[in-house]
């Protein structure tokens, strides 16, 4: 019976033991749940901030996506025309000036125009839409103001374009004339006489280039021999033999002309009258 009511009594103890275990262990639980609750609440209310932070209110968004890159640049061109009487790397008889852009390839992007003004001064042009990357720029220069015509002069480069930039470029025209053709070749004068040079400037296509009769340049070898005026009239003097030559001034080319002179061929001697008489 003693052993019956002793363990009764540790069977009751071990039950109350148990309550207070398992009353703790739901207490436990009940914190950590209450701790991971707040921890998400603490994650949630940060993102909250964060997003407030950078939108502002509700109806606001955020683009954070990577931007396109620019696909596309521009090339801007500027000429100063030089007034007529001076000094110029653009031909005098040059009236406008097209630029054309190609790709590498030849395929023509883009196409423009200048007009020479009256009395010299700064034109420009301006090609956007131009794609990333070398493309080829060449000027023009011709004699008619709606840009046909021979050309007068050209030059091309090959010209970087970037996105979202405008890319700029010098260019200095280089003239078109290729030789120069005199007429006659040569020539052979009586001391005294004269005779007047034509000039034709050409290309290396044999075609003529027009050119201001300004820009041509006379000068003899000798001018006891022969002398020569700006227009090309060359006129004999003392009988030998010189070289007249011809300079373009804007494309530099020259061209010569030989000459010989002779002295006049003598007068006859006018015959004398007279009285025969026969003497015996």
């Amino acid at each position: 019976m003693k052993f019956s009511k002793t363990n009764k009594k540790v069977k009751k103890q071990l039950q109350m033991r148990s309550k207070r275990v398992n009353s703790a262990f739901h207490r436990w639980v009940a914190r950590q749940q209450a701790i991971a609750f707040f921890g998400v609440s603490l994650v949630l209310s940060i993102g909250i901030v964060v997003a407030s932070g950078c939108g502002g209110n509700s109806e606001t968004q955020t683009d954070h996506t990577t931007p396109e890159p620019l696909r596309n640049g521009s090339a801007s061109f500027s000429v100063q025309w030089p007034a007529p009487e001076s000094a110029r790397l653009i031909p005098s008889m040059a009236k406008s000036i097209v630029i054309t852009i190609t790709k590498s390839d030849g395929t023509t992007l883009a196409e423009q125009k200048m007009v020479r003004p009256a009395g010299g001064g700064l034109t420009s042009v301006t090609f956007a839409d131009l794609p990333i990357g070398a493309v080829i720029a060449k000027a023009s220069a011709y004699p008619n103001v709606d840009g046909t015509g021979i050309t007068q002069a050209s030059a091309s480069a090959s010209v970087s374009i970037e996105g979202g930039k405008t890319a700029t470029l010098s260019l200095t025209l280089v003239s078109a004339i290729d030789r120069l053709e005199v007429s006659p070749s040569s020539l052979t004068l009586v001391s005294g006489a004269s005779a007047i040079l034509q000039v034709v400037p050409k290309n290396s296509n044999g075609v003529i280039v027009l050119t201001d009769a300004a820009n041509l340049a006379f000068s003899s070898s000798s001018s006891s021999i022969v002398t020569v005026d700006s227009a090309g009239k060359v006129t004999a003097g003392a009988a030998g033999d010189a070289e007249v030559t011809v300079s373009e001034t804007e494309s530099g080319k020259t061209a010569s002309v030989s000459v010989r002179v002779t002295a006049p061929s003598p007068s006859p001697s006018p015959s004398t009258g007279g009285l025969n008489v026969d003497v015996k």
